[in-house]
């Protein structure tokens, strides 16, 4: 056979194999997609509920392929794969987030500045502005609950949680650094209510702050959004004296720093959990008799708060009833603060006077985190 001829039919041969895999990588998703197969892992890696399939109806033919377009969207197969190759190479390539809910910042600190979910960058920077009426609508909202539980023999405390952005600004990149002293909602919201009531918030930032630098271990996670067990546990010795009840000292606990191969909550946002180590982990246990029990129990409120609320039973039963409303930096508290009560009920929700009716407690604790502060207390209830 000549050269020339076998030149061809190599290239033939190439150029045929490329077309297969150039259509396979095409349709590929789609067979899989359409018959079911799972070859995709389909693992939620994002911080948000993806869009669920629409049901069909006559009633709802002009709405369906929009709803539809937003549920393949979410949910196409090898999305997740392609989210993780296009996060590897922007992040390795350029130190930049192929994600916009999650800044990059310096030495693999990961931030959450979701526009959509408190759009905390901005907020660090100074850029968004409490209203008027919303200030005002806060101050009564805390002034109406604080007077509504005083009446019936109830402490009330609402605090939040800062975002990392706070504690940890030194690690942001440089262009999001605050220039000069730009108020944040927190701010604003502390200062009002400085002027205008005699009702406070706790905000927990001041004492991390303060802590940050002294303190025995990194108070929030690098890879994660929240903070981690010692960042709680500064947090809860504020919360305890808020409270003026003694809270436990650091030497009560045995505290071990430890790396995580694979990175938090943000690392997988950016599909590359395996990218990031995550270095300020915390292992906690008491150094004490712990007589504590946690159960997760059924929900008979009847009401919109949907989840299993997280009971601690203590059994000491002489001590006070605990009834938190919290967000997820809630969890970490949980060990904490259940050692001063004979009960403490964890909701992960809004405040409801109808499971304080419920639950009749002698403590409510509101918590949220700081991107949140504006919805501290929302006008509807659960």
């Amino acid at each position: 056979m000549e050269t020339r001829t076998i030149v061809i039919l190599i290239i033939r041969f190439f150029s045929t194999m490329l077309t297969v895999f150039f259509l396979s990588i095409i349709f590929l998703p789609l067979i899989d997609q359409t018959f079911e197969l799972d070859l995709d892992k389909k693992e939620n890696t994002e911080n948000r509920v993806l869009t669920a399939r629409p049901d069909f109806s006559i009633d709802s033919v002009a709405s369906f392929p929009r709803r539809y377009e937003g549920y393949f969207s979410d949910n196409f197969s090898f999305r997740n794969l392609l989210v993780n190759l296009n996060s590897t190479f922007t992040t390795k390539a350029y130190e930049i987030s192929a994600i916009p809910d999650v800044l990059i910042g310096k030495e693999g600190w990961l931030y959450f500045v979701s526009k959509n979910q408190g759009n905390s960058r901005e907020d660090f920077m100074g850029r968004l502005r409490m209203s008027q009426p919303d200030l005002d609508s806060i101050q009564s909202k805390l002034e109406c609950r604080t007077r509504e539980l005083q009446t019936k023999g109830i402490r009330f405390l609402v605090a939040v949680a800062p975002d990392k952005h706070s504690i940890y600004p030194d690690f942001l990149p440089d262009q999001t650094e605050r220039k000069g002293r730009y108020p944040s909602r927190l701010d604003q919201i502390v200062r009002y209510l400085d002027r205008k009531s005699s009702v406070k918030i706790l905000d927990l930032r001041t004492t991390l702050i303060e802590k940050r630098d002294n303190a025995s271990f990194p108070l929030f996670k690098k890879t994660d959004s929240h903070w981690n067990y010692f960042g709680a546990f500064i947090a809860y010795t504020e919360i305890m004296k808020s409270l003026q009840m003694i809270p436990k000292k650091e030497s009560d606990f045995q505290w071990t720093q430890i790396t995580n191969p694979m990175g938090g909550d943000l690392a997988g946002m950016l599909a590359a959990s395996n990218q990031f180590k995550e270095e300020n982990e915390m292992m906690v246990s008491p150094l004490f008799k712990s007589e504590l029990t946690f159960a997760e129990v059924e929900n008979n409120y009847g009401t919109g708060y949907k989840g299993k609320p997280m009971v601690a039973t203590n059994k000491d039963r002489s001590l006070p009833k605990l009834l938190i409303f919290h967000d997820s930096f809630g969890g970490a508290l949980q060990q904490f603060l259940s050692y001063h009560f004979r009960e403490s009920v964890f909701i992960g929700s809004h405040y409801s006077s109808v499971i304080v009716k419920r639950e009749k407690p002698d403590v409510v604790i509101v918590l949220t985190v700081e991107r949140y502060v504006d919805q501290i207390l929302p006008l509807g209830e659960l």
